[in-house]
C-alpha cells in the first residue's frame, strides 16, 4: 500500500515501477533494494506493508 500522506503531498508516484528478482535473499532486503531508486522505505503498520518516504 502507498503511503495516503505522501501520495496526496505528491511526494510518492502512484504510477511508478519497479521490476527486480532476488533468490534467498529475505523480503525486507529485497524491498530496500527494489524500492531504493525510488527514495522509498517500507514500513510495516498493522499488520500491512507501507511504502513511504523516509
Amino acid at each position: 500500500m502507498l503511503d495516503p500522506a505522501g501520495r496526496l503531498a505528491g511526494a510518492i508516484d502512484p504510477e511508478a515501477t519497479v521490476t527486480g528478482s532476488a533468490k534467498d535473499v529475505p523480503l525486507g532486503q529485497a524491498l530496500e533494494e527494489l524500492l531504493k531508486p525510488l527514495g522509498l522505505i517500507a514500513v510495516v503498520k498493522d499488520e500491512v506493508i507501507v511504502l513511504t518516504k523516509p
